[in-house]
């Protein structure tokens, strides 16, 4: 059965991005070193993210990194994206006959390679709390915020995790990777 997997850039204080949604703070680091990425990426088979999080990077104007893998965007309609894209709606309203998390269970049970969860705070609180993430890489940058968007808001449910490796790199970034702890 495929994992799902989470791959995020956080600060030291556990925030993701600045209150405006602004990520400069990891420009300056994230282009040295590739931080175990292409061996992560390696094993993705698809995308799940939800449409805040598509929005907010479109938004950036940063080039796709998602590749040819095919993206699920939970959102609560449909809306226009590049045909180009591999880009597949979860719908998460009250029509639908399945909740979108049955339906990223149904897709899990394809099996095939695992599933990069790249969605925003709200989004990675709600699989916490599901107990549905199986693996964290977190690559923390040596900075404090104080303030933001943090990497999980609003999940009730304790979680726990094992390290299973860490790196640490010159310019004070470490990369740490957990494994989810069945209780």
């Amino acid at each position: 059965m495929s994992k799902i997997k989470m791959y995020a850039v956080i600060s030291i204080d556990g925030y993701t991005a600045q209150v405006n949604g602004n990520t400069d703070f990891m420009k300056k680091y994230i282009r040295e070193y590739d931080y175990g990425f292409s061996d992560f990426f390696g094993t993705i088979d698809c995308v799940l993210f939800n449409r805040r999080y598509y929005s907010l990077i479109q938004s950036y104007g940063y080039a796709w990194q998602f590749g040819n893998l095919p993206c699920y965007i939970i959102s609560k309609h449909f809306f226009d994206f590049p045909s180009k894209r591999d880009i597949r709606i979860i719908l998460d309203d009250n029509r639908s006959h399945q909740s979108y998390m049955d339906q990223v269970r149904e897709i899990l049970s394809y099996g095939g390679g695992d599933i990069w969860l790249a969605g925003d705070h709200e989004l990675i609180a709600e699989f916490l709390e599901q107990e549905m993430i199986d693996e964290f890489t977190l690559i923390v940058v040596p900075i404090t915020l104080g303030h933001g968007f943090p990497l999980a808001m609003g999940n009730a449910k304790e979680n726990y995790w094992k390290l299973s490796a860490q790196q640490t790199y010159p310019n004070g970034i470490i990369r740490l990777n957990y494994q989810k702890v069945n209780k």
